[in-house]
């Protein structure tokens, strides 16, 4: 696609990282295409960054299934809460947690003590918190700036992921997140079944005045090599485009 207009001056755009940093970079990586080692047959791991936790967890949690989700906190205490409160923790950040395990339930009454404890315990463990109850679809668990998501269904790491790159277009506007439509999953699907794993620079993104362009590296490592790929966010429209 040949831009349509002249770059905007660098001096009105976020300060790009040097190349080879990874300051300001979305990164996903799907580390276990088949199967977790220690988790149930059939799950998944991604490792997603930048992404905070506990939005994570309130945006899969905007999926169609009924379900509560278990919050464990550093010191190893854990809560059910329902999807409302979620929200509210995440727009406000009053909870430090280090894990979020999602349970397949109708409201928390269905979360026993002991479902609590068990959940708490594989963390502590460092065991992989499906195998904690069977009704657990999906868990997060922070890693620096960026979460672990282990889930029984490979498709829910597309909307995390479009979620993690409509964070990163509003930075590169210097817009707000709330200003910026975030990419369709099924766009996302698409990306990650190039090779499993996503890397986008600053260094790679230019910003035009009437569209947002990102070149994705898509090397099955995770190396930061040439990008393959590019994402357009076109700004008037709000939607977006992935070439080739």
């Amino acid at each position: 696609m040949e831009p349509a207009n002249e770059p905007i001056p660098s001096d009105r755009l976020e300060p790009r990282a040097r190349s080879g940093s990874m300051q300001g970079c979305v990164q996903a990586m799907v580390r276990h295409a088949q199967v977790i080692a220690d988790g149930p047959d059939g799950a998944v791991d991604v490792r997603l960054r930048p992404m905070p936790l506990l939005q994570a967890a309130a945006r899969l949690a905007m999926g169609p299934e009924c379900g509560i989700t278990v919050l464990v906190q550093p010191s190893g205490d854990a809560v059910a809460v329902e999807d409302r409160a979620l929200a509210t923790m995440a727009r406000t950040g009053s909870m430090r947690v280090s894990m979020a395990v999602r349970i397949a339930c109708e409201d928390a009454s269905s979360v026993e003590p002991e479902d609590l404890r068990a959940i708490a315990g594989a963390m502590q463990r460092g065991q992989c918190p499906l195998q904690a109850d069977v009704r657990a679809t999906w868990s997060l668990q922070a890693v620096g700036d960026g979460v672990d998501l282990r889930a029984m269904d490979a498709g829910i790491a597309s909307p995390l992921l479009a979620e993690a790159i409509a964070r990163y277009a509003a930075a590169q506007l210097e817009e707000s997140r709330s200003e910026i439509t975030p990419p369709d999953p099924v766009l996302m699907e698409r990306l990650l079944a190039i090779s499993g794993s996503v890397l986008i620079r600053p260094v790679e993104t230019q910003v035009w005045a009437g569209f947002l362009e990102m070149g994705v590296c898509v090397d099955s490592q995770g190396r930061e090599r040439p990008c393959e790929t590019t994402l357009l966010y076109d700004r008037p429209s709000g939607t977006w485009h992935m070439e080739p």
